[in-house]
């Protein structure tokens, strides 16, 4: 290793852009936890969605009554309104069965949902979700696997690229120094 920029061998370079690589990449994971962003695609209901599912499982109708939407920060009851309905139909347009599940719920930050209920899926499959029926609310909504799956995984998997990142960056950084320190 002998180039050396400004007397700096390349690996404590290496080790810095590591460090630093890092910290960006925990702080923007934490600042997403905080702020509480939806990491599904989400949808204003009354009305009419279309979702492709690719994996079998238990997929989620998620009721988002504190997120934001399309710039606009929504706050509302945390029960789903009574007067709307909801069939979920496949691509041939049969009706799926749709338990009615609220038992779990989410809420972190400037984000909080609760499950309307779930549909069994084989995988590979198109769905239409119809919301119909009257209420003075805008409802927002997304369709998803469980919780784990989703939000904690985006948040492991940011957490995990710091970490690694940076016990690399210190371990180059004790590498370059002490390397350094015997030429």
């Amino acid at each position: 290793m002998s180039s050396r920029r400004n007397g700096i061998p390349p690996i404590i370079w290496i080790g810095a852009g590591l460090l630093i690589l890092a910290v960006i990449s925990f702080s923007s994971t934490f600042a997403s936890l905080v702020r509480g962003e939806a990491h599904e695609e989400q949808f204003s209901a009354p009305g009419t969605h279309k979702v492709t599912v690719q994996v079998p499982g238990d997929y989620y109708l998620w009721n988002h009554y504190k997120t934001v939407y399309e710039g606009e920060t929504i706050k509302r009851n945390k029960k789903f309104p009574n007067g709307l309905s909801i069939v979920i139909k496949d691509s041939e347009g049969l009706e799926v069965p749709f338990e009615r599940n609220g038992e779990q719920s989410w809420s972190i930050g400037n984000h909080a949902k609760t499950s309307i209920g779930y549909i069994k899926s084989t995988g590979n499959q198109s769905y239409t979700i119809e919301v119909t029926g009257d209420s003075n609310e805008n409802v927002i909504l997304s369709f998803s696997q469980s919780l784990i799956r989703n939000d904690l995984w985006v948040a492991f998997r940011g957490f995990v690229v710091a970490l690694a990142a940076g016990l690399l960056g210190i371990l180059l950084l004790l590498w370059g120094v002490f390397f350094s320190r015997k030429r």
